[in-house]
């Protein structure tokens, strides 16, 4: 587990670095590869991540699929305060893997990675086979 928070404080790290220095984006991709990230999904759907239900909330130019590196990000405890919502949490691979079935140019479902703070970013469809292909796990 210590790997794990590891990763999510790289991922973390660079996510705030890329802002300043966008020559880390490269490292960036290749880091958020062992991250585990939070996910909130309907409560009775979280113990299969091929049927989980994920939380979608509207912005401003898309429907946004939270997902967080820490519990402890203010807007995932907005969300637990204020839902009936269950977190789950999922290693990078396979949780990219099930999102690739979700994130579709036609639907407009972007993930937003840790919404809402510096350096938080968008993952469209594009981005998202990419890192799959980078990672090696498109299939």
């Amino acid at each position: 587990m210590d790997e794990v928070n590891e990763a999510n404080a790289n991922v973390k790290r660079l996510l705030e670095a890329r802002l300043l220095d966008y020559t880390v984006i490269p490292e960036l991709y290749d880091v958020m590869k062992f991250g585990s990230y939070y996910a909130f999904v309907q409560p009775g759907t979280e113990t299969d991540l091929s049927t989980a239900a994920f939380l979608t909330y509207t912005s401003d130019t898309c429907d946004e699929l939270p997902l967080f590196t820490s519990s402890k990000l203010p807007l995932m405890q907005e969300f637990l305060n204020k839902y009936d919502i269950q977190p789950i949490n999922v290693p990078a691979c396979p949780l990219f893997k099930r999102l690739k079935d979700i994130v579709t140019e036609e639907g407009n479902i972007q993930v937003a990675l840790n919404p809402q703070t510096p350096g938080g970013i968008r993952i469209d469809r594009p981005l998202l086979i990419g890192l799959l292909s980078i990672w090696g796990q498109l299939d």
